[in-house]
């Protein structure tokens, strides 16, 4: 496992600029999290993978910014836009395997106006897209969406063998546990995003959505050494992006003294 983090921590800050702060806090994982849509012409990516290449980066995944258009988009009634938007996704996928990336994660579903099967014959072809280029699609925990329940999760697993991406502040602001979602997604996890909260408490699992929810970690008491004793337990070995949003630090150095404590406490539990 490999500490990174996700560009959308800098938001609003320009991609670029973002992937440029990472550089200089030394950290050689990254998620590139895309703001608009000139961000996915060639001109634009170039410049991602050069300062990429210059510093080292490993840019590991990927983050549609339609993310909050996709019940629209993807999972309407209207199934003509969902073959129009399937064609587009498809720059996210170019523009994953451009970079050097496996993973792009998608939100999914959030008003239910299909069926959970139409969802999951809508996800596959999503997924198929992706893999003819050696890409994955990862459905992420997301709170109000479909992908918030654990039953749902498991659902996606086994029947479409759908992988997933797992985030702490999302399950939190469910109400559900985070290591049930976790053991849904099991071996079918392939991404991590993590953050920190004031909100979590093993013997009373509430929802809870506040910016207590998502603070950098190591501002909170959320159990980090649980969760990577977790991973391990199911074998993960993907990485583990740090996404939090700007309400969440005052100072951008903030964001790097987060990545050395967890980085510090992966290589003190010798999961390193």
């Amino acid at each position: 496992m490999e500490i990174g983090i996700s560009t959308a921590s800098f938001y609003p800050m320009d991609t670029c600029k973002a992937l440029e702060a990472i550089a200089r806090f030394g950290v050689k994982r990254a998620e590139v999290f895309f703001n608009t849509f000139s961000e996915l012409e060639t001109p634009y990516i170039t410049r991602l993978k050069s300062i990429a290449d210059e510093n080292g980066i490993r840019i590991v995944s990927v983050h549609p910014f339609t993310s909050g258009m996709e019940s629209f988009m993807l999972f309407s009634q209207y199934k003509q836009r969902f073959y129009d938007m399937l064609e587009y996704y498809k720059k996210y996928n170019e523009a994953a395997n451009s970079l050097g990336a496996k993973i792009v994660v998608i939100h999914g579903d959030r008003v239910g106006a299909i069926s959970d099967d139409e969802y999951l014959e809508r996800f596959a072809l999503l997924m198929e897209n992706s893999a003819r280029m050696g890409i994955t699609t990862a459905q992420e925990n997301v709170n109000k969406f479909k992908s918030a329940s654990p039953n749902f999760i498991l659902k996606m697993k086994n029947d479409i063998n759908a992988k997933f991406v797992f985030d702490i502040k999302q399950a939190i602001r469910s109400g559900n546990d985070p290591y049930s979602i976790i053991d849904a997604m099991s071996d079918s996890l392939v991404h991590v995003h993590l953050s920190d909260s004031l909100s979590y408490a093993e013997d009373k699992i509430e929802a809870v959505v506040s910016d207590a929810t998502c603070l950098l970690p190591g501002n909170g008491n959320f159990d980090f050494k649980q969760l990577f004793d977790k991973l391990n337990a199911i074998g993960y070995s993907g990485n583990i992006i740090i996404e939090v949003y700007k309400n969440s630090y005052n100072e951008l150095c903030e964001i790097k003294t987060a990545y050395n404590f967890c980085r510090n406490l992966l290589k003190s539990d010798n999961n390193i």
